[in-house]
């Protein structure tokens, strides 16, 4: 599957201001697309383009763009399967002087306002924290869980004619509202989802038979309505419903005791390696033994790893070698043009050595060309993190149908054969479509569930009521 190009992106201004985002031509094989805007410290899908539906061309308008901030979109398509490919990105930017109010689902509800000079006085965080006593110390403990949204914000606005107070009056019987606001009002996110729970409304100048009017909208942020919970009694299905795809989707029967086909889908981590750390077996891996060289794979149980799973891949050397070139080696399939990032996210030698990740481009049967990331001095029993072996954004030649991945010693500094009883040892490989890597993933251990699927589906398990219903 192709990632998606760079959109089209065209401003609008009716009936506010928005984005225009077109993607002329998709792959075939894409089923949904999600749109991404990233602006203004945050990473939102634009309403209406989330798993949507898609045949040759997607168009969606984005009517929560912030103001005087560049926003970026881009498109993620989904296969059937659930296997995504990210696309390239652009960028724009939409300028405002004004203040807009308006109703999120409703684009066509959305008015300018005037504010009082004096609204934004202060604008009120709480630290989210817990002061901890422990005996026989004199100060607390301090446990923070970072700062919360703007609370009780004053965002006074005047209306002057009888139609501006109806329109205020229409929106305030949606919950939450979007203020978008220009930068000068530089501590206030530039799309602010409000919730108002008592607005106040004050007849400025009644006695003159005016039509102003004062309105008082004490705002506290919330989430987005695409990631809220709208009903007053919560169940876990109110849950799934309001964060669709971005945490799981259940199959099975509903209601029933037990289901014999779960699947838990992860719909932003797609790893290509069926066995990426070894949990059952070493399948997938091979060992590759270097000049004179004999070394068999394994799959032992490890220290150190607890949160990533008790086992690893290893290969270990009963005849030594005599040169550079021996490690560890996984294939993945591959087709012409699309673009590859692979990486492991722990490395582990029992010496001290040279090691390079390289992806060897292949037919069924033959060598087409090699890429490699630079070359590692290690020094033994040393774990590493995945940013230490990756390679990413590499695209495949126009015949290759295989991607070797290879973790091999190498000639340089530090470099040392592989002796007798010596090991390389690897965890959670990573290989995804796109031009960078995702964190490592490691989908084999969830309630007895086993990983079985390139777009990082669980299966092979047994889910009971509490399981499948409990949060």
């Amino acid at each position: 599957m192709l990632a998606p190009s760079a959109p089209t992106l065209t401003a609008k201004t009716t009936p506010g201001p928005g984005v225009e985002v077109y993607f002329p031509t998709l792959d075939a094989a894409g089923a949904t697309i999600t749109v991404w805007r990233v602006a203004d410290g945050s990473r939102e899908e634009v309403r209406g383009a989330k798993r949507a539906t898609v045949s040759g061309d997607f168009v969606v308008t984005d009517w929560e763009v912030p103001f005087g901030v560049v926003s970026t979109y881009v498109g993620e398509l989904f296969d059937a399967s659930g296997a995504s490919v990210l696309g390239a990105s652009s960028a724009i930017q939409v300028d405002s002087d004004e203040v807009y109010i308006s109703n999120p689902i409703d684009p066509n509800q959305v008015y300018v306002v005037n504010l009082e000079a004096a609204s934004f006085g202060q604008i009120q965080r709480t630290r989210r924290t817990e002061q901890v006593f422990v005996m026989g110390m004199q100060r607390p403990f301090e446990q923070n869980w970072g700062l919360g949204g703007i609370e009780g914000l004053p965002f006074t606005l005047w209306t002057e004619t009888v139609s501006d107070s109806d329109n205020v009056d229409l929106l305030l019987q949606s919950s939450p509202l979007l203020i978008r606001t220009p930068p000068r009002f530089s501590t206030l996110p530039r799309s602010l989802v409000a919730s108002i729970k008592t607005p106040t409304q004050a007849p400025f100048d009644w006695r003159a038979n005016g039509s102003t009017i004062v309105w008082t909208l004490t705002v506290d942020e919330v989430q987005p309505i695409s990631k809220a919970i709208i009903r007053p009694l919560i169940t876990w299905d109110d849950w799934m419903a309001a964060f669709p795809t971005e945490q799981a989707t259940w199959s099975g029967t509903p209601g029933a005791s037990t289901s014999t086909t779960p699947a838990l889908a992860g719909a932003t981590v797609i790893n290509r390696i069926l066995n990426p750390s070894g949990e059952q077996n070493t399948t997938g891996y091979a060992a590759v033994p270097g000049t004179t060289g004999v070394a068999a794979m394994s799959n032992p149980g490890i220290t150190g790893f607890t949160r990533q799973g008790l086992k690893a891949i290893r290969a270990t050397w009963s005849t030594a070698s005599t040169a550079a070139g021996g490690g560890i080696s996984y294939d993945t399939p591959i087709t012409a043009a699309q673009v590859l990032s692979v990486g492991f996210g722990r490395v582990r030698s029992s010496i001290g050595t040279r090691l390079q990740l390289s992806i060897e481009w292949r037919t069924a049967s033959a060598t087409i060309s090699t890429v490699t990331a630079t070359a590692v001095q290690v020094t033994a029993g040393t774990i590493y993190d995945e940013t230490t072996f990756k390679l990413e954004n590499q695209t495949a030649p126009a015949t290759a149908t295989v991607a070797r991945i290879k973790l091999l010693s190498v000639a340089g500094t530090g470099y040392a054969n592989w002796s007798i009883g010596a090991y390389l040892e690897v965890k959670l490989l990573m290989a995804n479509l796109g031009a960078t890597l995702d964190r490592p993933f490691d989908g084999d251990t969830v309630f007895g569930a086993t990983w079985d699927s390139v777009s990082a589906i669980y299966g092979a398990g047994t889910w009971t009521d509490a399981q499948r219903t409990g949060p």
